[in-house]
């Protein structure tokens, strides 16, 4: 007699069938169903091990040999958590702006799909996605390390942008389920500056002058470009500004090329003063300015007569 003890706590709850076979490598190999143990018990001639024999049989019924197995009766109605902490990691991918999120699986044998809650609000998530249900973790070599793992990818991730996202693990069967805590995710869009070494520049009426604008990268951008915009709202009439290398009124400002020039001209009859304009530049949402202060001097005097007549 070989006795084996198995442990059947791992099975979504449902009726199972224990189902043995028996094969010496040498003889046809011998299959039977555990039969009811009030059978067993009354000593009833088992009628399973579907064999040639049986099947050869013209009232043979392949039904009696599942009819009268054991039930087994695996119950988890009273075990399903309410609380479940999920363990979420997140890795994002900044060239495709995507987030891979994994989350350790529930472990509870009825759990049949996850659904992953996400927002830009606390508790208050617009979207939801199903993303099935959970696969063995593998090592570095490939291997199972017996850990069960669920993950989705979310795109277009926005900078300075908060995703409150949380994991729920449903059994659809019996319509329950729980949700992980949320964690909150936010990228950073990359602190910049902008400067120049003539944050102040002497221009005659008349003439131009080209004034350099650097960028300056404190942190990895989340946009590897800056756009830059210049605004005259402050400057006098007659004075104009551009930067040399823009496309179509457009200019961006990069690592690869931190410094543009800026093009100042001031017109003949523009009036000596102090004018400023603006510099900005925008990385999505997060924007900063410098000022460039044009001193114009040497401004043409108009000079008019009175008109004498006789």
């Amino acid at each position: 007699m070989v006795t084996k003890q198995l442990d059947l706590n791992t099975l979504p709850s449902g009726t199972y069938h224990l189902w043995v076979r028996a094969d010496d490598g040498v003889n046809p190999p011998i299959e039977t169903y555990a039969e009811a143990p009030a059978l067993m018990a009354a000593g009833v001639q088992s009628v399973y091990g579907a064999n040639a024999v049986w099947i050869a049989k013209d009232d043979f019924n392949p039904m009696a040999t599942v009819g009268n197995a054991a039930q087994i009766v695996i119950d988890h109605s009273n075990d399903f958590p309410t609380t479940w902490a999920a363990a979420i990691s997140s890795t994002f991918e900044l060239e495709d702006q995507s987030l891979y999120i994994e989350w350790r699986a529930l472990g509870h044998p009825d759990t049949d799909l996850y659904r992953l809650h996400f927002g830009n609000t606390p508790l208050n998530p617009t979207q939801v996605i199903t993303v099935g249900n959970s696969i063995q973790e593998l090592d570095e070599n490939g291997l199972a390390t017996g850990v069960e793992v669920g993950f989705v990818t979310l795109e277009d991730i926005q900078p300075g942008v908060n995703y409150y996202i949380s994991v729920e693990a449903v059994d659809s069967v019996r319509g329950r389920s729980v949700r992980s805590p949320e964690f909150i995710f936010n990228v950073k869009p990359g602190a910049f500056s902008l400067t120049s070494a003539q944050a102040t520049v002497n221009v005659d009426a008349g003439n131009s002058v080209q004034v350099p604008v650097t960028l300056n990268v404190e942190e990895t951008l989340f946009f590897p470009s800056v756009w830059l915009s210049t605004d005259l709202g402050a400057a006098a009439p007659g004075i104009t500004a551009r930067f040399v290398d823009d496309v179509d009124g457009v200019t961006e400002i990069n690592t690869v090329k931190p410094t543009h020039q800026l093009a100042i001209h001031v017109d003949a009859g523009v009036a000596d003063g102090v004018y400023p304009i603006e510099i900005t530049g925008y990385s999505g949402e997060n924007e900063e300015a410098l000022t460039i202060q044009v001193v114009v001097e040497g401004a043409t005097q108009k000079i008019y007569l009175p008109v004498v007549s006789r």
